[in-house]
């Protein structure tokens, strides 16, 4: 068992990795941005989740949550962001973390990610609320690597996150209330319809808009979802 484990009483073979919290941003309402620095080398992908154990907890149901990633794996930093309205467990112990407190992460997984599409290709983001975390991590992993994807964002909520990160790119970016919905997407739809659509929050939303999207003869296999129920 490593040092880890066993300092945590971890299940038998569950390896997980240490971050200390270097940074906390309110966002707005109940809504905070944790900044977690490593202490070794984090290997993920763009888009991808890990299950986030709350500070200084052992890991069980209800300690670890799967949260993806808002920073690039270019960033000497990983960024999670989530509100702490529910008052869980998890949640709770997030709302009460200071800097320099221990959390954990282990099990890196997610298809939310570019993987098999081609360079040059139209990339429409459309996010719903606390979805537009793993577009934070593909857009800026898109401009530090300076990939050449077409991309332009869709951001349907009450308020809006990382507003400061993305005006610093040039690409059509437009934020939206839940009523103006059906109308936006079937106009982008309209304009791109070669483009590769992703679609992430709570599952009604994501389930809605990929059904709303392929009615209009856009391929099932050029729609990726992220469930945000967590």
């Amino acid at each position: 068992m490593n040092s880890t484990a066993k300092k945590y009483n971890d299940p038998p073979g569950l390896v997980s990795q240490v971050l200390t919290v270097s940074r906390i941003d309110h966002e707005y309402d109940q809504t905070y941005s944790y900044w977690l620095k490593p202490t070794d080398e984090v290997v993920f992908v763009a888009g991808q989740y890990f299950h986030l154990v709350a500070p200084e907890e052992s890991i069980s149901k209800a300690t670890a949550r799967h949260m993806s990633v808002a920073s690039s794996p270019l960033d000497d930093e990983l960024l999670f962001s989530m509100s702490v309205a529910s008052q869980s467990q998890f949640k709770k112990r997030f709302s009460d973390v200071s800097v320099g407190d221990e959390v954990r992460i282990f099990h890196v997984d997610g298809e939310f990610t570019l993987d098999g599409i081609p360079e040059g290709a139209e990339l429409v983001f459309v996010a719903g609320g606390i979805g537009i975390t793993p577009f934070r991590a593909l857009i800026r992993d898109i401009e530090l690597r300076n990939l050449n994807y077409a991309w332009s964002l869709i951001h349907v909520a009450r308020n809006f996150l990382y507003q400061d990160d993305f005006k610093q790119y040039s690409n059509s970016q437009l934020h939206i209330g839940r009523n103006d919905v059906p109308e936006t997407i079937e106009a982008v739809v309209a304009e791109q319809p070669n483009a590769y659509y992703f679609v992430s929050g709570s599952e009604r939303f994501i389930e809605g808009l990929a059904d709303r999207i392929a009615s209009h003869g856009i391929d099932r296999s050029r729609i990726r979802l992220e469930n945000f129920n967590h």
